[in-house]
């Protein structure tokens, strides 16, 4: 797992990122905060035995996208 905080001048948070990985160093997850715990997206990563990936499921607040490729 890999978190990459952005932060204001003042030095609070203003957002930031959680990234997932696989064996295979594929991203299978990641999540933005608009401050220190507050989701406000979400993704998760497929993959073929190949390690192309082929579906992505987006999930802003509130709603849900999927994309296959």
């Amino acid at each position: 797992m890999a978190e990459v905080p952005r932060y204001q001048s003042g030095g609070s948070q203003r957002y930031g990122f959680t990234y997932e990985y696989d064996a295979a160093h594929n991203r299978t997850r990641m999540r933005r905060e608009a401050a220190a715990g507050t989701e406000t997206e979400s993704a998760y990563y497929a993959y073929d035995e190949a390690n192309a990936l082929t579906r992505k499921f987006l999930q802003p607040a509130g709603e849900a996208t999927y994309y296959y490729y």
